[in-house]
């Protein structure tokens, strides 16, 4: 059995688990000084700047970016899973708008990046994050994180807009925002049905 093939897809899922694993909300760049998020800097600071950059979400995604210039179509998947499974496992009441665009902002950029013609599989990327996200949404709406469902609705209607100008199918996106409206209005949560009936109703048209 020394000889025995490895399991890539296997291995791949480790290295993201390797790093997910170490997400906490709020995700910091392990005390690295970044000038694009600091609002104020001192002399002291930058002379004593001697940390270097982590941030496991980060490095999850640029396993996935490799994947995505592989054309890896199952790691990207699996990328994609691992990603909004730490998602819904560290979300709160406290961090929902916080992580919420932090790992939703990530789906987005792969999906962007898979648009790329490097990439043949964006329209089997897309319906997969189509299926995906009405899992996380459901869950969102169930654990009432209603911050959190505004959020990633806004993130999931902009995808969709993208999707139709690349000519990708936005049907299973619509008829989602059709059962979250439901959902969320048999809830109570009048407010969230409305921005899912406006966002179906711009991507309709």
């Amino acid at each position: 059995m020394d000889n025995a093939p490895q399991n890539k897809l296997q291995l791949f899922v480790e290295k993201l688990r390797y790093h997910l694993n170490s997400v906490k909300a709020p995700i910091a760049e392990n005390g690295y000084l970044d000038l694009g998020k600091s609002k104020v800097i001192t002399e002291e600071l930058l002379h004593t700047d001697n940390s270097f950059p982590y941030n496991p979400l980060a490095e999850a995604y640029q396993l996935i970016v490799v994947a995505l210039n592989e054309r890896n179509l199952d790691k990207v998947k699996l990328g994609v899973n691992e990603i909004l499974k730490t998602y819904l496992k560290i979300i709160s009441d406290d961090n929902q708008e916080t992580v919420t665009h932090e790992f939703i902002e990530r789906i987005k950029l792969i999906f962007r990046f898979s648009l790329l013609q490097s990439f043949p599989y964006s329209n089997f990327l897309w319906l997969y994050i189509c299926r995906s996200v009405q899992t996380v949404a459901t869950y969102l709406l169930e654990k009432s994180y209603t911050s959190a469902c505004k959020i990633f609705l806004e993130y999931i209607a902009d995808m969709g807009k993208t999707a139709a100008k690349e000519g990708l199918r936005t049907d299973i996106l619509q008829h989602f925002l059709v059962m979250f409206e439901i959902s969320a209005s048999e809830k109570g949560f009048e407010d969230l049905a409305g921005e899912a009936k406006n966002h179906r109703h711009n991507l309709e048209t």
